[in-house]
């Protein structure tokens, strides 16, 4: 998974090929699915990768369910998005391979901080404010990786010491 993001973000086009199972729905010819990786490649800047869960489900059987954080370099504001995604992979002749996946949410910044904080400015109506839980987009519902993914606080005594 972390390979694959990295390959992605560096534009690995040879890898995301070879680690991608013929059967994947995406996957229409080498050709034709490297065309589309390295379109994405140019069109995207992936920024983060979280992982949230590893699950085993068979020898030859894995899910990965993680948040991928990225911008649109043409044609975008370069605003983060996020996406939430489940990857099913397969082991094949000892190989991992990514065969399909199960999206989760998607969000750009400003609704996801709407759907996790309070009274968020919208960058685009600068008097509308948002309220938690109120984006309205596809996809948005449920989606909050302040909550489901967020590094434990550390008191502001611990940070400083104590002081």
């Amino acid at each position: 998974m972390k390979a694959r993001f990295t390959a992605y973000s560096l534009g690995v086009v040879p890898y995301v090929v070879k680690t991608t199972h013929p059967k994947n729905p995406d996957f229409e010819g080498v050709q034709d699915f490297a065309a589309d990786v390295k379109a994405t490649c140019e069109r995207l800047r992936f920024l983060k990768l979280e992982v949230l869960e590893f699950q085993k489900v068979s020898e030859t059987e894995a899910n990965v369910s993680f948040i991928v954080t990225y911008s649109i370099l043409k044609g975008g504001r370069g605003e983060r998005k996020y996406l939430k995604e489940k990857s099913i992979f397969v082991k094949e002749n000892g190989r991992w391979f990514y065969r399909d996946r199960e999206a989760l949410s998607q969000a750009s910044e400003a609704e996801w901080m709407a759907s996790t904080f309070s009274n968020v400015v919208d960058p685009e109506n600068p008097r509308k404010t948002f309220n938690k839980g109120t984006a309205s987009k596809p996809g948005v519902t449920g989606f909050n990786p302040a909550v489901e993914a967020r590094a434990p606080r550390i008191p502001l005594k611990s940070r400083t010491g104590g002081k």
